[in-house]
């Protein structure tokens, strides 16, 4: 379980990708990581940029810590700065879905 796990698909669509953002456009994901940490902590990374003009990629990279129960496979992540959770699911084969704001991201292991 603990480990990191590569990106791979956003609201189902293979890396990289352009969606529509109702507050930002679009936005271009390039690639991420999920690092779960054996002491409960965990880093997110996902770079992205707004897909009209010339903004260089930005990093999103909330930290915090997270827990897992392995009798449902249910993972939550609770960002450390702001308290606000994602949750998803850990399967046997090394794949992690999780919703981020709203939106499944699902990633895969190393």
């Amino acid at each position: 379980m603990a480990g990191t796990y590569t990106l791979v698909l956003v609201r189902g669509n293979a890396l990289p990708v352009s969606c529509q953002a109702p507050a930002d456009g679009g936005v271009f994901m390039g690639g991420g990581t999920l690092t779960l940490g054996v002491d409960g902590r965990y880093y997110l990374r996902i770079e992205q940029r707004l897909v009209i003009g010339a903004i260089p990629p930005r990093f999103a990279e909330p930290a915090g810590s997270y827990t897992y129960s392995p009798a449902d496979s249910s993972l939550t992540l609770t960002e450390q700065a702001t308290q606000k959770t994602s949750i998803g699911t850990v399967s046997s084969r090394g794949r992690v879905a999780l919703l981020v704001s709203r939106a499944p991201f699902t990633f895969v292991g190393r």
